[in-house]
């Protein structure tokens, strides 16, 4: 499993740095304190008879008292900053500090859901409804600012598999055996393409063209091999939805057309590769 977090501001930081630094000063105080039982141990076993500890065992123990008192008011002032710090947190109904993605398949599952979701809207013809339009346009908002994260789980093919097998499941309502069956065809893939420079991560800054090209054959070659395992693959919601999850890594594409002086239309979407049926 993992878990993906942002922290979203430095008050927070500040909080987690100090309850870190706390714990650590803490573990050395622990320390400091059995290495002081260590050494009256040591000199008992060396002089059972002894009622008073010779000098140099003396000079040890005072030695290590100074330190203990000395990271004694360090914790004790750490401490006091934490807690002024937590004081002045503000809870996260007043203000969302922070942001989590959750499990890989948690993130797949909502993927494929809002995918599903705009898919359906374009098939019932629900585009020209302003509030339908408005909830399509905050879904991809949604997806595109996850994209880093997506793009990054290609750099692991088990991590990328497990994405996209989850939102293909969820995009085409795919029974959980499918799931289970095409998540190792995915992984293979991105196993060939990783060691080929063709995940997204692996994008040249220059002449982008001829590895878009190789990308895009790895990526129809994968969906030649999910076809089998993807119902009414000839609908048009199947090529959208394994073109917009096989390629979401490599980031969404907006374009503005121009009507009139009063209409335009904004696309967000991937529009590579094309589906190879």
């Amino acid at each position: 499993m993992k878990t993906l977090l942002s922290i979203g501001t430095p008050a927070l930081v500040m909080v987690a740095l100090s309850f870190w630094l706390w714990g650590t000063l803490r573990q050395e105080h622990e320390v400091l304190l059995t290495r002081r039982a260590d050494v009256a141990v040591a000199a008992h076993e060396a002089n059972p008879l002894a009622a008073v500890p010779s000098s140099t065992t003396s000079d040890r123990m005072t030695a290590i008292l100074a330190e203990i008192q000395v990271e004694e008011a360090a914790l004790a002032g750490l401490q006091r900053q934490t807690n002024d710090l937590a004081a002045r947190m503000p809870s996260t109904g007043e203000d969302e500090v922070i942001v989590s993605f959750g499990r890989i398949e948690d993130m797949g599952r909502e993927t494929g859901a809002a995918l599903h979701g705009l898919l359906r809207q374009n098939q019932q013809g629900q585009q020209d409804d302003p509030e339908q339009m408005q909830n399509a346009i905050l879904q991809w908002m949604r997806m595109k600012g996850r994209v880093p994260e997506i793009r990054d789980f290609e750099k692991n093919p088990a991590e990328i598999a497990r994405f996209q097998s989850r939102a293909l499941q969820e995009a085409l309502g795919l029974p959980a055996a499918t799931e289970a069956a095409v998540q190792p065809v995915i992984r293979d893939t991105f196993a060939k393409m990783a060691a080929q420079g063709l995940t997204a991560g692996q994008k040249p800054e220059t002449e982008t063209e001829g590895w878009t090209e190789q990308r895009s054959q790895a990526l129809q070659q994968l969906m030649l091999k999910l076809r089998p395992h993807v119902p009414d693959s000839d609908s048009p919601a199947a090529p959208q939805a394994l073109t917009i999850v096989l390629n979401l890594g490599a980031g969404l594409e907006t374009t503005q057309h121009i009507h009139g002086p009063q209409q335009a239309t904004l696309t967000i979407g991937v529009k590579w590769p094309k589906v190879p049926w």
